[in-house]
């Protein structure tokens, strides 16, 4: 069932690989168990295997043990698990934090901008172009290394707009546009190709992160990856646009969300990208 629902664009998400990652310590446990006479305490068995594995956080186990709930629940829907097994599983309290041996990373906060400048000195040009992108945008970049020539509208002079056919809320109905403003499009313009099918950053956004890992420990820095520019720009933005502003150029639907990485419309995204990008 996850092969074939948990895709974009023919291609499993990564939301299927973090699924097969939850199952395997229950399927080490309890595989030969009979799903109905799996329990709240076999979770919390096997929640604690993933703590005592050392190597997942506090909120991915969470994560983790909702992806288990999840196949139970398809269970249920088809008739094949009692509902009442969903129920116990349901009552299972989430691990909170100070309240357990599993690890905690620190909150991602934006990252300094002398840290940024040592990195950004020290990669290549395709690395410090998406960087440059992703502090301007507020892209996340999984959307920027997805790039054609063919999505971007350069009718405005300013200001270009990317409209996206495949990205993380597609599958809710929701829309996402990017929007570049003139530091943006002098960086696009020198990635662009001559055949607009072509990606302007034929990398993955795997590899631009630990582009920048490898960077920082060369540098005797602390690691960040891609998705901390993303909190970073966000900050900046709201800093210089308010909270309206960082939640058109980020694409999110609620201000909370805004809120959430900044500690309407695309007309107030393209006047921010003038400003800011």
């Amino acid at each position: 069932h996850a092969n074939i629902y948990y895709r974009k664009a023919g291609k499993v998400t990564a939301e299927y690989h973090c699924i097969i990652s939850a199952v395997r310590p229950l399927l080490d446990l309890y595989g030969s168990t009979p799903a109905k006479l799996f329990g709240p305490a076999a979770l919390k068995a096997v929640r604690q295997r993933m703590i005592d594995g050392g190597t997942m956080c506090r909120t991915f186990i969470n994560k983790s043990i909702g992806r288990i709930r999840r196949c139970f629940r398809y269970g249920v829907e088809n008739e094949l698990v009692p509902p009442a097994v969903l129920i116990g599983l349901e009552a299972v309290a989430p691990l909170l934090a100070g309240r357990t041996e599993a690890i905690d990373h620190p909150p991602r906060s934006p990252v300094p901008q002398e840290t940024l400048a040592l990195v950004k000195d020290h990669v290549d040009q395709e690395t410090r172009d998406l960087t440059d992108l992703a502090l301007l945008s507020g892209a996340r970049p999984g959307e920027l290394v997805s790039l054609t020539g063919d999505m971007i509208d350069m009718t405005h002079a300013d200001v270009w707009v990317a409209r996206l056919s495949n990205h993380k809320t597609v599958h809710l109905g929701k829309q996402r546009a990017l929007v570049f403003g003139p530091q943006c499009i002098e960086i696009l313009k020198r990635n662009l190709r001559a055949d607009g099918r072509l990606r302007l950053f034929p990398i993955t956004r795997v590899t631009f992160s630990n582009r920048l890992k490898r960077a920082c420990n060369e540098l005797g820095l602390p690691k960040f990856t891609g998705h901390w520019l993303r909190h970073t720009a966000a900050t900046a933005i709201r800093k210089s646009n308010g909270l309206d502003g960082a939640q058109c150029m980020l694409g999110h639907s609620t201000a909370s969300m805004s809120e959430h990485y900044a500690q309407v419309g695309i007309t107030k995204a393209m006047e921010v990208a003038r400003q800011v990008g």
